[in-house]
């Protein structure tokens, strides 16, 4: 009788350890943050001419900058930056799959358009879908969407639902994190190698209709 209570215990045992009885709940695995269905990536990017946004910064000379919207053809779209140092042109083209850097020039003061400019650059700043762990090579460098869902504080105040966006180059030390809100576009850039850290914040912007 003893024999036969202590197989049945030892049977027992076993069964419980291949059916989970008794054993600690198995923790479902995180899931990537989506972006909302609503917001697409031209969200992230508005092209409308007359848009501006001022950044003010930190780190060094260039960090604080002055972006606008100058022209706009179909799904091209030219801004310029202005730092203290020079002012730079760029074409983009802005889609519901991307957002992509085909030309740039520096020292473009008069701001005429730049849009049937053949293409010298090739930099793809967002693609689609815009979901955490997506990642992408372009121009030397890997960009990957860190986090979406995001609140994030800016001198221009607080924006939510927005994502980071990180990019390293295997030749560079340096690390860069980019924040883009809704309806707003970059809000936020951050440049660190050590205890080296360049930021350009959103200060102010007017989104022309």
């Amino acid at each position: 009788m003893r024999k036969a209570l202590v197989a049945s215990s030892i049977v027992f045992l076993l069964l419980s350890g291949c059916l989970g009885v008794g054993a600690p709940p198995v923790q479902p695995k995180p899931q990537p943050t989506p972006v909302p269905a609503a917001l697409a990536i031209a969200d992230y990017f508005p092209v409308s001419i007359g848009s501006k946004w001022k950044f003010g910064g930190w780190g060094n000379e260039f960090a604080p900058f002055e972006r606008e919207i100058t022209h706009r053809s179909g799904d091209k779209v030219q801004l310029q930056d202005a730092t203290g140092g020079t002012t730079v042109g760029f074409v983009l083209r802005v889609n519901e799959a991307e957002v992509r850097i085909i030309y740039g020039i520096e020292e473009h003061y008069d701001k005429k358009s730049l849009l049937d400019r053949q293409p010298n650059r090739d930099v793809l700043l967002l693609k689609a879908p815009l979901r955490e762990g997506e990642k992408w090579e372009s121009a030397g460098s890997t960009r990957s969407i860190e986090k979406a869902a995001l609140d994030v504080v800016v001198p221009a105040g607080l924006f939510k639902n927005c994502i980071q966006i990180k990019s390293v180059r295997a030749d560079s030390e340096w690390t860069t994190y980019e924040y883009y809100a809704p309806g707003v576009g970059l809000i936020k850039r951050e440049n660190a190698a050590g205890e080296n850290v360049v930021i350009s914040d959103l200060h102010s912007y007017s989104i022309a209709k």
